[in-house]
Formats: C-alpha cells, sequence, structure tokens
C-alpha cells in the first residue's frame, strides 16, 4: 500500500474542503513537508498502524475536535496502545496548585515510597511539559481549547520511556528521593482506565430524565441524538412532545431545576439542540447562529473584501421556559462536542444557566463531512457556521481559546481525587448539587 500517495491525495482534497484555514491561520504546504517523511516510512515498512499515527499527528495539528482520523478497529487499537507508551505504575496529573501527583499507583511501587498523591517533581530528568512533548499519544491529542491541554498535563508524561525511568517525588518526610521503575506493561489501560474514571457521567440512557433531589432532575444526553427516526427525517416532532411531557410531570412532582449532563457528549443534530434549547430557554425569539452566504454557482462560500464569510440567514426558536426561570447546571468536560459545543454556547446566554467542570467543553462547533480512501476516512470541519457578529461560532483561532467558557472550572485537586478515586463518587455532580442549593 502507497500511503504517501493516499496522503498526498487526501491532503489535496482536504485543503480545498476544510473552513478554518484563514481563522486557525494553517500553513498547508508546512504542514504537508512535515508529514510526508512520516507517510513515506510507513509505505516502507508496511506500518499500517505508522499510517494511523501520522494521520493522528497531521490532524492534531489543526487544533480543532472535528479534523480526525478513522481506521479499522484493529488499526486503531494497535495505534493507541504503540502511542500510550509503556506502564510503570502510575498515572501523573498536573493539580489545581501546579503540583504534579501520583495517581492510580501500582502497590509494587509502594515499597519505593510512591504512593496517591506523592508529588512527582522530574520525570527521567525531564520536565512534565518536556516528558508530555515527547508522548506520541499528546502528539496525536490536538485540544483545540487550551485550556483543556494544560489540563492533561502530566498525563502522557507517565507512558514515556524505556525499559525504565527514573522519577524524582517528595517522600512522606519532605525529602526529595529518586527511584528507578521498571516497565511493567503497557500504559493504555491504565491511563484509558484512569480517564474513564476521571470523566464519569451520570449512568443512565440517552435522552433520560432522573429525579436528584425533590426539586432537583437531570437530563442525560450521551449524545445529540433521540432516534433513527427523528435523524433520517430531521422532524423532532415526537422528541419534542416526549421531553415536553416528562419536564412537565416532573415540574407536577415539585422539581424546579435541572442539570444537565453532557459530559463525553460525542455531538450529532443540531436539530436536538434546538429542540431542547427551545424547552428549556426563557420565553420569546433567539439566536441560536448565522448560517454564511453560500454562492450555489461557484459552489462556495461568499467571503468579503478582507476574506472573511458574509452572514446570509439567522437560525432561530422559540423558548418555552417549562422550568419558569428555574436553575439550569451544564456539566461539561473535554468529550463535549460538536452539537454539545452548540448547547453550550447557546445555552450559556441566559442568566439563569451555569455551566460547570474541571475543563471546558472541546471547543469545536462547524459542520462536518468526510472523505474516504483505501485505508481510513478523514473528518473535517467543511460547513461554516457562524455567530451573532459574523464571527467564527465557538471554534478558537490561533489564540486556542474557544468561544465555550465555564461558568465555573471545578479545581482537580486533593479533595476531587480523594472523591473521585477512593470514595467512588461522581464529584463533579456533587458539586453541582452544592451549587443548586446556593441562592
Amino acid at each position: 500500500m502507497d500511503y504517501a500517495a493516499e496522503f498526498e491525495e487526501l491532503f489535496e482534497k482536504a485543503e480545498k474542503r476544510y473552513v478554518l484555514t484563514k481563522h486557525k491561520n494553517i500553513d498547508w504546504k508546512a504542514l504537508h513537508d512535515k508529514y510526508l517523511p512520516e507517510f513515506r516510512k510507513a509505505t516502507k515498512d508496511r506500518d499500517e498502524v505508522g499510517n494511523y499515527i501520522a494521520w493522528g499527528k497531521l490532524c492534531a495539528e489543526f487544533y480543532d475536535g472535528h479534523v480526525t482520523y478513522a481506521a479499522k478497529e484493529k488499526v486503531s487499537d494497535e495505534a493507541c496502545r504503540r502511542a500510550w507508551g509503556n506502564d510503570y505504575g502510575l498515572v501523573v496529573m498536573a493539580l489545581a496548585d501546579g503540583r504534579y501527583a501520583a495517581l492510580d499507583v501500582d502497590d509494587s511501587l509502594k515499597k519505593q515510597g510512591i504512593h496517591q498523591l506523592t508529588e512527582i517533581t522530574s520525570w527521567d530528568g525531564m520536565t512534565f511539559e518536556e516528558a508530555d512533548s515527547k508522548s506520541v499519544m499528546r502528539q496525536m491529542k490536538g485540544y483545540a481549547d487550551i485550556d483543556n491541554e494544560k489540563f492533561y498535563s502530566g498525563l502522557f508524561a507517565a507512558g514515556v520511556g524505556g525499559d525504565s525511568v527514573k522519577v524524582t517525588f517528595i517522600a512522606d518526610d519532605g525529602s526529595e528521593k529518586t527511584a528507578e521503575l521498571p516497565k511493567i506493561g503497557d500504559y493504555q489501560d491504565r491511563a484509558e482506565s484512569y480517564l474513564k474514571k476521571l470523566n464519569q457521567s451520570t449512568p443512565i440512557a440517552n435522552m433520560t430524565f432522573t429525579k436528584l433531589d425533590d426539586e432537583t432532575a437531570c437530563l442525560k444526553m450521551c449524545g445529540m441524538e433521540y432516534d433513527s427516526e427523528a435523524s433520517s427525517s430531521e422532524d423532532y416532532t415526537m422528541m419534542k412532545r416526549q421531553l415536553k411531557n416528562d419536564l412537565l410531570d416532573l415540574r407536577n412532582e415539585g422539581v424546579k431545576n435541572l442539570v444537565l449532563d453532557i459530559r463525553g457528549n460525542f455531538g450529532g443534530e443540531g436539530g436536538v439542540v434546538t429542540t431542547i434549547a427551545s424547552l428549556l430557554a426563557p420565553e420569546g425569539k433567539h439566536l441560536y447562529a448565522n448560517n454564511p452566504l453560500w454562492d450555489d454557482k461557484k459552489k462556495c462560500y461568499v467571503l468579503d473584501e478582507e476574506g472573511n464569510y458574509v452572514v446570509d440567514d439567522a437560525v432561530e426558536f422559540e423558548g418555552m421556559d417549562l422550568l419558569n426561570g428555574g436553575k439550569i447546571i451544564i456539566l461539561v468536560n473535554s468529550a463535549s462536542v460538536s452539537a454539545a459545543d452548540h448547547l453550550t454556547k447557546v445555552m450559556s446566554q441566559f442568566d439563569n444557566v451555569t455551566v460547570m467542570g474541571f475543563t471546558e467543553p472541546n471547543g469545536s462547533a462547524q459542520g462536518v463531512s468526510s472523505i474516504n480512501s483505501e485505508s481510513g476516512i478523514l473528518i473535517l470541519s467543511s460547513s461554516a457556521i457562524l455567530d451573532k457578529d459574523g464571527s467564527i461560532f465557538v471554534d478558537s483561532d490561533e489564540s486556542r481559546q474557544s468561544g465555550d467558557d465555564l461558568d465555573i472550572r471545578i479545581p482537580f485537586d486533593e479533595t476531587a481525587v480523594h472523591e473521585i478515586f477512593d470514595e467512588d463518587n461522581d464529584y463533579i455532580m456533587d458539586k453541582a448539587m452544592e451549587q443548586m442549593k446556593e441562592k
């Protein structure tokens, strides 16, 4: 398989189709020249996994959660195993106070004096920023919002090294010590198990309600999808009727407030966002987003003299305020992407809405399309969506600060670690309920 030739073909098509080139100041030639050697090497080595990793690293350069590469499951699984690196018996993460802490520590490290929340000061002679940068998995993670990247600092470093690594840490007596930790396996299982626990969400089905207390309910949304019929027809009448009836029943039971749990929401359909927002927004007409003007003859968007998109028409919705102005808290994390970014942006304009989490949503909101090849599928942002002022909706520019922000950033500190990993609690939800009780 000639992966380099396939890269050339996909890359040329992607450059023509990608809608955020100016917004993100993408240097296509530089990216082409940087990654072509990796695809040539994958071709020479007949390395299908190496091809996948090269695409992952290239896609990460866009800092756009919609720019991804998909391949056969066995290829992506092996690529992730290779990219995560080696397991040395612990995960490392930066705490809110700036310390790097050992987490999910293997029992074998206790004899070295390393346990849960031991402060780690260097990794194999490197700072954690340096070690993170050497992780192949980190190179494949292009966080759209730089604040989300900072949150995961240290996580990738803990897989970097050879047969052993030298780790410097603060012992319980306050002294600084160094331990040599041998490789005990692949880091993938430990890292992914840790992330699953960290990014947990309410364990109920998609688009279902559960009562949290007498006055508060939760609506869980794994994805912005309702059912296959609504998706194929783009008719959300039945969905709206069902959710409206559910909300009215809850209101009759005394429910005044709502938690929207969209942690890990993979996105989906704008019609679902509009439906949810219309049920909860204050009465009256509200703006969702603007569509850019399309030139049907030239088959491209119309740009002004400065190369910016020209606004065509507005997407609006009518609010019903079924909670009568009650408190709404939206729980998010860095995996809340696409239509989940939309819902966060649309709802955050209202005074009774609070967005909470350890991290902001992903920060990627444009429409997507895919380009197929023999080895895989390249997915990218190809349909522009504009904010009320005509600027790009949500997605970050070179600053990597997206248009979706938190109202309350929950500190990832020792208390959070204890509650999540020792007590098995949903700490984010607990903090949301504390917020609900505040006047």
